[in-house]
């Protein structure tokens, strides 16, 4: 369901509406935000993104950047010509990473793996700005689309990507962080065909979109 704020503003509650195959979060998400944001319906029909800037201080694995990428997906046109990720430079995870849902090894490993994976899926080769501080990062996540008219959209994700889970096979969901960034990148190639999306939680996660329809404001 949706939810009316402020004048171009909504809210949309989100459950199970996502599950399924991974492969079809583009159509699925493109689909969601349409039913419930007329404006968004129409900018993507009859305008075109010339920028998107992406800002996520836990944006860290190999399975959120494929969600954040298809995600970016849906905007891509001849037009698109910068996207810009704002994240923390978090240095060496703390954690034993094992699965496709877990942290790159370090920030390093992180940028090339992105990057890597994003040139073959947008055909850009992303901005990634690291940011060393927490605290100079907003807590929600969100993307900020630039339309050619001038006028902008921006989508908060209340969980950002994490809101969402990896399922399938033991097999599907490793992942070998100490391989190299070809083999990594077709590991992700190999999951993005097999795996599937659960919703992570018993509560719902919101999705908030709203538009600056007037390029002057």
């Amino acid at each position: 369901q949706s939810q009316p704020l402020l004048a171009n503003t909504k809210m949309i509650e989100v459950t199970d509406q996502m599950d399924g195959k991974l492969s079809d979060w583009t159509s699925k998400l493109q689909a969601l935000l349409e039913q419930h944001c007329p404006t968004f319906s129409d900018l993507v029909q009859y305008d075109s993104a010339v920028k998107l800037e992406y800002t996520d201080r836990y944006l860290r694995s190999p399975w959120c950047n494929i969600l954040l990428s298809r995600t970016m997906n849906m905007f891509c046109n001849s037009d698109l010509k910068q996207i810009n990720i704002n994240m923390l430079d978090f240095g060496k995870t703390e954690w034993e990473s094992r699965k496709i849902d877990h942290d790159w090894l370090n920030t390093h490993s992180f940028v090339q793996g992105a990057k890597n994976w994003m040139e073959d899926d947008l055909n850009i080769s992303p901005e990634i700005i690291l940011t060393k501080n927490a605290r100079d990062l907003p807590h929600g996540r969100s993307i900020v689309i630039s339309w050619q008219s001038g006028k902008t959209t921006k989508i908060l994700f209340d969980q950002g990507m994490g809101y969402w889970k990896p399922y399938g096979n033991t097999h599907d969901l490793g992942f070998n962080f100490e391989q190299s960034v070809e083999e990594q990148f077709t590991k992700m190639l190999q999951a993005f065909d097999s795996l599937s999306i659960q919703h992570g939680s018993s509560w719902p996660t919101y999705l908030v979109i709203s538009h600056n329809l007037n390029p002057q404001t």
